[in-house]
């Protein structure tokens, strides 16, 4: 009787870990691209279709520190909105590229302004799919 017990609790444990990491990972939004960005070398001219090759997408927002104005006018869920609002008035040293099709999200990454990438000089500009970006000697990206 005690082994069915503690065999109905571990079974219960188990239930309960694998709808958490269910629910965690299926629909995660939130993409890595410090590696991609990794490649780009300095006065490199560069795409973002060339940095996010994996999604379908349009455009990506630019979302600097303090400054979240261009969140509202894409459609996302509001869980993933306030982990990009809290990230820009937490954190200075990301930015956020909010990457979008026909006004909805698609995908977001945090890219470190120090040792990746700094878009923070593009601050809510909407840059398209294969508009041309140049990474300065200090890593910081300008329209090219």
């Amino acid at each position: 009787m005690k082994r069915k017990k503690v065999a109905i609790i571990l079974f219960g444990i188990a239930l309960v870990l694998a709808l958490v990491c269910v629910k965690n990972f299926s629909g995660s939004k939130k993409i890595d691209l410090h590696n991609r960005f990794a490649l780009i070398h300095e006065n490199q001219v560069f795409t973002l279709s060339q940095i996010n090759i994996a999604d379908n997408w349009d455009a990506a927002l630019v979302i600097g520190p303090y400054n979240t104005a261009g969140v509202d006018k894409i459609k996302m869920d509001d869980a993933i909105k306030s982990d990009i609002k809290s990230s820009a008035f937490g954190d200075e040293g990301y930015c956020t590229l909010i990457f979008e099709k026909g006004g909805e999200l698609v995908s977001y990454a945090f890219v470190p302004r120090t040792n990746c990438a700094d878009f923070s000089d593009l601050d809510n500009i909407q840059i398209q799919r294969d508009e041309k970006l140049r990474l300065t000697k200090k890593r910081v990206v300008k329209k090219e």
